[in-house]
């Protein structure tokens, strides 16, 4: 495997799926699919965007 441009910065494996699970008609269909079967119980207007950030200290350092 070559080491020739496989940097990739933390977190950008899922990149894709954050921003997916960003839109609101997405998450409720994710969650309703894994929760309910499929039955539309939590519909999107029902939530609400909040700060999905979070930090830890690890080896002296903060990490997001």
């Amino acid at each position: 495997m070559s080491k020739r441009n496989s940097y990739q910065p933390h977190g950008a494996d899922d990149l894709v799926e954050k921003i997916l699970l960003d839109k609101n008609e997405v998450f409720a269909d994710v969650l309703n699919g894994f929760t309910f079967n499929g039955q539309q119980v939590i519909k999107p207007k029902m939530l609400a965007n909040t700060n999905t950030l979070s930090y830890y200290k690890a080896n002296g350092k903060i990490h997001g």
